[in-house]
């Protein structure tokens, strides 16, 4: 059986350089092609989230004029006197018509819905001999 010894000197060695110059400048290249790639990425974004803003600014500043103009049309509308004396008096009239079915709903005056089931009765009944007209 046979062992080697390793005699030689630590300065003798061969020595392992993990971080040379190439390494270093191949990590530096390949960190900085990194940041250019991000650094486009966030540029594109914001002209997209520039562009979206600026298309919700025109669409904000339509809608409010069709608001404006709507709130306008509606200032016309309920300053009309005759539309509000004509509106007043038809509410009122609403709530008269209100008070007096809710008064006969509730009262007890027996059919409310009228005679004409009384009449149809009476017509199916035959008349009496002394009732009887000669035409």
């Amino acid at each position: 059986m046979t062992q080697q010894i390793n005699l030689y000197l630590a300065e003798f060695r061969p020595s392992r350089n993990y971080i040379s110059g190439r390494g270093v400048l191949q990590g530096a290249v390949v960190l900085l092609i990194v940041l250019v790639v991000l650094a486009v990425v966030e540029v594109v974004q914001q002209r997209d989230l520039q562009s979206e803003l600026q298309l919700a600014q025109e669409r904000l500043a339509a809608q409010t004029n069709i608001t404006n103009e709507l709130q306008q049309n509606l200032a016309r509308r309920g300053s009309d006197p005759a539309l509000v004396e004509e509106l007043s008096s038809r509410e009122q009239q609403l709530a008269e018509s209100r008070e007096m079915l809710d008064f006969l709903r509730g009262t007890n005056l027996g059919n409310i819905s009228g005679f004409s089931e009384f009449m149809k009765d009476l017509s199916h009944q035959p008349l009496r001999p002394e009732f009887q007209t000669s035409y």
